[in-house]
């Protein structure tokens, strides 16, 4: 459904490590219209009840029916640059993107 580079799986795996009490990372699209959707990473106590729950070398990766439909065959990566750090989506579904690819049109 949706992959994480090894570079990703490891600062998602530090970041929740240092949450212990939120053991769970949600990845969500959110929006639409206008400004299009926009990519979310929540970290949270539990799964809701229609959630994928996905197990990614023991990182829990939680996604909700609807934004599974757009996620699916995306690929995450952690990039570190001149403008600072983050993580970057590469989304197949996506028609357009803004300039720093946390926004996209489906």
């Amino acid at each position: 459904m949706i992959d994480f580079t090894p570079r990703a799986l490891d600062e998602l795996k530090t970041i929740v490590a240092d949450r212990n009490e939120l053991p769970l990372l949600r990845v969500a699209i959110s929006g639409s219209g206008r400004d299009g959707f926009y990519y979310r990473m929540t970290l949270e106590r539990e799964p809701a009840p229609l959630d994928t729950v996905i197990d990614l070398e023991g990182l829990k990766v939680l996604v909700d029916a609807r934004s599974a439909r757009y996620l699916e065959g995306t690929r995450v990566d952690y990039v570190e640059a001149a403008e600072g750090s983050g993580f970057e989506f590469d989304n197949p579904h996506s028609r357009d993107t803004c300039g720093y690819g946390q926004t996209f049109q489906a």
